[in-house]
């Protein structure tokens, strides 16, 4: 098993999978996620995040976004800004795979003006001109063309938060690149605060084919124990009602039957808040993405969501 890899196998969905690789990418990530809390940081206890969210707040997120982005989007939320500001200063924030860079504007609208700066990373050079646009509605916001193994002079100005919506799945070496920054913080101590939302286990039969990984307490435990000083914290966002929605709307009929994307239609936003109020009811039922927080260089918690 490569050490620099939470995954035992290097079968990555992205660069496409030949016809009689599929099953074995299915395989391999079965076996991967077997035994999910083998090995694990005793630090990490998951906590289901069920969050008070008004029907107005649910229907102003994307209305046609799948359940795991929807929660994602209310942890985003509900992230305690000005707590952090006071805790580790200004917020200088990286977000690595940044894709379209939608999160920016997003981060600076529930942050505030305890962020200085955000900087988004993202390997694909065609959405450079989606970037220009954001980068003219603020001056915060910066974007360039770069990878997951740029990490080390990326982190050498004033970053002291790096994020990852729906990233983490497609870095290769996502060991290596978290032992990067574990290394960056040794030659420099300072506080610092990483969030990353990564897709649990359970999306392997929701997304089928999806970049080279889902992860477990056990396999994150590999990330957070890069960090042994580390004030550390993982939420499972997502339960079972959430889960059979995605089933029904997006995995059924776009990925096997491949017809037809039902996030489209009209009665979606009435059945997703359906879903979401049933799972909030709960505190079991699978995860559909994990919020993995690492608070480096700091003495208290500061990081208390429920």
């Amino acid at each position: 098993m490569d050490n620099n890899s939470s995954s035992f196998h290097n079968l990555n969905a992205d660069k496409g999978l030949k016809i009689w690789q599929k099953p074995i990418y299915l395989l391999v990530n079965v076996i991967n996620n077997l035994l999910p809390n083998l090995n694990g940081d005793p630090r990490l206890k998951p906590i289901s995040f069920r969050p008070k969210v008004s029907k107005e707040d649910w229907f102003s997120i994307e209305k046609t976004a799948s359940m795991a982005r929807k929660w994602s989007h209310l942890f985003w939320m509900s992230l305690p800004w000005d707590k952090f500001s006071k805790k580790i200063g200004s917020l200088n924030i990286l977000d690595i795979g940044c894709g379209p860079g939608g999160y920016g504007p997003r981060f600076l609208k529930w942050g505030g003006k305890n962020i200085s700066s955000y900087l988004g990373v993202d390997p694909l050079p065609k959405r450079q001109d989606r970037w220009n646009l954001l980068m003219k509605q603020d001056p915060r916001l910066k974007y360039k063309v770069g990878t997951a193994g740029d990490i080390e002079s990326l982190l050498e100005g004033q970053i002291n938060m790096v994020v990852s919506q729906s990233a983490l799945e497609h870095i290769d070496y996502d060991i290596l690149f978290f032992r990067r920054i574990a290394e960056s913080l040794k030659k420099n101590p300072k506080p610092f605060l990483q969030i990353h939302l990564i897709p649990a286990a359970s999306t392997l039969a929701l997304y089928l084919f999806h970049g080279i990984r889902q992860y477990t307490p056990s396999t994150i435990s590999k990330i957070t124990k890069l960090f042994p000083d580390a004030d550390v914290k993982l939420y499972g966002l997502g339960g079972w009602s959430s889960w059979f929605l995605h089933w029904k709307v997006l995995t059924w009929p776009l990925l096997i039957k491949r017809k037809e994307n039902l996030t489209n239609r009209a009665d979606y936003p009435g059945r997703s808040w359906s879903a979401f109020s049933e799972d909030v009811k709960k505190s079991s039922g699978p995860a559909l993405f994990y919020a993995l927080v690492i608070a480096s260089g700091i003495n208290k918690s500061i990081f208390n969501q429920k």
